[in-house]
């Protein structure tokens, strides 16, 4: 820089003018002559544009921790300010402000409402790591949290949301049907179906009944209740099980109702059905028999075992295609009988061989243990049981069917029609079915 510029004098008396124009300089900053020189316009055009750069026209040696950097003065070097080097990095630093907090939380919530995983996992170390990777600044709700006021928002959120559906719908279909808690409190849910094919099912509301007795009559009002609420001529069918109380309340509706279409749960007729088939006399033995066998063996571990290692022998050498583990009959879900009777079929081969092994030789106990295991090797080794186990394998087939398509959202009335006469042909060939059709 003194190259471009004349000192005259030393200390206080020092005068500093610039080499082309003789401007004093009064400041003893070098950048500030660095500036005057490089737009003054009496100095050469070479000399301007070198001392417009931000540093001066010298080597400058930038040490890095790898490497050593000779910046020469014909190197722009453009410095960086410390507010532009905090601003840059920022932007690797996670934020999170209260909208996307309150959004995240959201999200998480939702999880476990519509998963119906345990609140609890929230607060499980895993999960919170897990978390804290993906989005370091963000903590995620506690169980207690999810099970309060976020609770809360989403079911004023989600009530709103359905409460437009069902303003917006021009008619609603009603299915209504009564459950008890682990506590045995009794709750009555209302289920609305819409013409719209893709809309799905949306639970409305549940009732606690509490003391309340489940007679016709309250079951009517709580009916008439739920179907003033949402509008008289908006609800235009209602479905029920098949109870005695029911029926007696579809007549205390239908005085107020009078338009109304009420129909009893066809997947509910279909069980009941079955299960005037499974006491039929001819049948309710041989059914007894098949539970009996399926009990004897899942009930017994190490039994368990060995069966399904023949299943896996039996599989390999071609005798079976699949192995298929047996069913036990559900409570008061009388189409389980089929799926115990068609396993007990499928396994046939596997429950012969099972009973000439070691294990189940080895089964000892009370004189009852002695009477399920010699009835189990009587069982499988009669021919006739086997016969009439294929005869109600055949019976019960179309049942366990047709409940699987009533009891899709999409099954329409007409459907319900054209299977009940199909029921009607199908069994022509037995008399005792036929009546009890008639009677379902």
């Amino acid at each position: 820089m003194k190259d471009h510029i004349i000192i005259i004098g030393k200390g206080k008396d020092r005068i500093i003018k610039c080499k082309y124009c003789e401007y004093i300089m009064k400041s003893d900053n070098k950048d500030r002559w660095r500036s005057h020189v490089g737009n003054c316009d009496s100095a050469p055009d070479e000399t301007r544009r070198l001392l417009k750069l931000k540093r001066p026209a010298s080597v400058v040696l930038v040490k890095t921790k790898s490497s050593t950097l000779e910046i020469d003065d014909c190197t722009e070097f453009t410095p960086v300010s410390s507010r532009s080097v905090n601003r840059n990095v920022s932007q690797w630093v996670d934020r999170v402000n209260q909208i996307e907090i309150a959004e995240l939380d959201e999200y998480f919530a939702n999880i476990f409402y519509q998963t119906g995983v345990p609140f609890r996992l929230a607060d499980h170390h895993s999960v919170r790591k897990f978390v804290s990777r993906l989005r370091p600044a963000y903590v995620c709700p506690s169980a207690k949290q999810i099970a309060g006021k976020l609770l809360d928002t989403a079911h004023k959120k989600f009530s709103e949301s359905m409460n437009s559906v069902l303003e917006d719908a021009k008619y609603i279909h009603i299915v209504s049907d009564g459950w008890s808690s682990l506590r045995r409190d009794h709750n009555v849910n209302f289920i609305a179906v819409f013409n719209n094919e893709e809309m799905k099912p949306m639970l409305v509301d549940t009732i606690n009944t509490g003391e309340e007795a489940q007679n016709g009559e309250n079951i009517a009002k709580d009916i008439c209740s739920f179907i003033h609420k949402f509008g008289d001529n908006k609800v235009v069918s209602l479905v029920t099980d098949n109870a005695k109380n029911m029926k007696k309340a579809w007549d205390i509706v239908r005085k107020t109702y009078p338009n109304l279409i009420i129909n009893g749960c066809a997947a509910h007729t279909i069980n009941l059905l079955v299960k005037d088939i499974c006491h039929l006399p001819q049948y309710a033995g041989t059914l007894e028999d098949a539970r009996a066998i399926t009990a004897f063996v899942k009930d017994r571990n190490a039994l368990t075992k060995r069966f399904e290692r023949i299943q896996a022998n039996l599989c390999e050498n071609g005798d079976m295609q699949t192995k298929l583990t047996l069913v036990y009959v559900g409570e008061t879900r009388w189409y389980t009988h089929h799926a115990c009777v068609n396993r007990v079929l499928i396994n046939k081969k596997a429950l012969k061989q099972l009973v000439d092994t070691n294990i189940f030789a080895a089964i000892t106990g009370t004189s009852k243990v002695k009477q399920k295991k010699e009835r189990f090797r009587s069982l499988v080794n009669d021919c006739n049981f086997w016969k009439t186990l294929e005869e109600i394998e055949v019976i019960l087939k179309p049942t366990s069917t047709i409940v699987g398509i009533l009891e899709r959202d999409t099954c329409c009335l007409s459907d319900i029609y054209r299977i009940f006469l199909g029921l009607l042909e199908g069994y022509s060939f037995n008399s005792s079915i036929l009546d009890l059709i008639k009677d379902r």
